[in-house]
């Protein structure tokens, strides 16, 4: 993987992301974004590419790994140690892990990157999708 994943896109955190820019994501080249104001990229596109993004044409994964490259990578990095949030992933029992994916941590707070995560419905990632991301985890 290149660069960070950016299908399913948490709306309002991506928001905040396009419009502040990002500093570099340990493990991912070339990661550094720069910010756009709403003059450069107008609100409704922006809300039109979160909508292209969150309907991929590729079916959703079914590894733990293809999972966790697509919700956690971007933010506890490539290889789970920690990345921009500076929180490992990995090491953390299945039931620590469904509490924060379920209840996310510092909503709202989207400047505090080591303190921010988002909140995933089970329709979004299931417990048992969870599990598997936390297996891949735990085989590195």
């Amino acid at each position: 993987m290149m660069g960070p994943e950016i299908q399913h896109p948490v709306r309002d955190f991506s928001t905040w992301v396009v419009r502040n820019g990002r500093q570099g994501n340990p493990g991912f080249p070339n990661s550094v974004m720069a910010a756009y104001p709403e003059s450069a990229l107008p609100s409704a596109t922006l809300n039109a590419i979160f909508e292209w993004l969150s309907t991929p044409a590729l079916a959703k994964p079914t590894t733990g790994k293809a999972l966790y490259e697509d919700f956690c990578a971007n933010c506890h990095g490539a290889d789970g140690s920690g990345g921009t949030a500076a929180h490992a992933a990995e090491g953390e029992p299945l039931s620590k892990a469904l509490q924060m994916v379920r209840g996310g941590h510092s909503l709202m707070q989207f400047s505090s990157r080591t303190g921010y995560m988002p909140k995933w419905t089970t329709s979004e990632l299931t417990d048992a999708e969870v599990g598997l991301i936390v297996d891949y985890l735990d085989s590195l």
